[in-house]
């Protein structure tokens, strides 16, 4: 009932399964591991899941949700995390791509801190932010704030660029 490309044909094609390719080429087609940041139930990793090239993983602080994903995905190390915890629940650098699909609203700072953390390094990361002013996320937002969420301001720096992030907290 809420908006998400994690269910996309057309956003994976656009943004993941180049990621992918990238990744594979850079390791010459030799198996990679990709995780999913704050995963929720993981439709992201159903495109890959049939693909032997790719480890899957995936961390959510919902072990709820995780528990639905390992039904589809019994392959992929799904991992109950919480991104401000600071540690990894596997070994930092060890990621050939990294994917985040409406994440880093939720906490940016560690969103990003594990992103980076995660990364072995020359690999990329693709995230998406949710834009607020987008009227087809009223829904999303409608959700959380209706069961008590708040919406702050907060900002990002990433290198020498700053942006504007509505958050939810």
């Amino acid at each position: 009932s809420i908006n998400t490309p994690s269910m996309s044909v057309l956003y994976f094609n656009n943004f993941h399964a180049p990621l992918v390719e990238r990744a594979l080429k850079r390791n010459y087609i030799h198996q990679i591991s990709l995780v999913d940041i704050a995963c929720g139930y993981a439709h992201e990793l159903d495109f890959l899941k049939d693909n032997p090239n790719v480890n899957l993983f995936g961390v959510d602080i919902s072990d709820i949700v995780l528990a639905e994903a390992r039904k589809r995905l019994p392959n992929a190390r799904l991992l109950q995390h919480d991104v401000q915890n600071g540690e990894l629940p596997y070994d930092a650098a060890s990621m050939d791509a990294v994917i985040a699909v409406n994440a880093v609203i939720y906490c940016p700072d560690d969103m990003m801190r594990t992103i980076f953390q995660s990364l072995k390094q020359g690999s990329e990361a693709v995230i998406n932010f949710r834009n607020f002013s987008n009227p087809y996320n009223l829904p999303f937002y409608d959700f959380y704030t209706s069961n008590g969420a708040k919406i702050t301001d907060q900002e990002l720096k990433i290198g020498d660029e700053t942006f504007a992030l509505k958050v939810l907290d």
